[in-house]
């Protein structure tokens, strides 16, 4: 996962405020199944890193086909 900035952490705890929304061990109980912004991010992070890597081989095949 990439690096935030103090700024960038500064915001989302701004957001997660607004949202009414306590990070990370402050929260009480989080309902069942239910994920939270933390877990959503690395979802979200994790799916970026698999399309970036579909991204990457599809660019490596068609460079190798155009060589050909």
């Amino acid at each position: 996962m990439k690096k935030i900035s103090e700024d960038e952490f500064r915001d989302y705890l701004e957001f997660k405020k607004f949202m009414g929304e306590e990070p990370g061990s402050l929260r009480k109980k989080k309902p069942e199944g239910a994920l939270s912004m933390e877990d959503l991010d690395m979802v979200r992070a994790a799916r970026g890193d698999q399309d970036f890597a579909r991204f990457m081989s599809e660019m490596k095949a068609r460079k190798e086909r155009e060589d050909r």
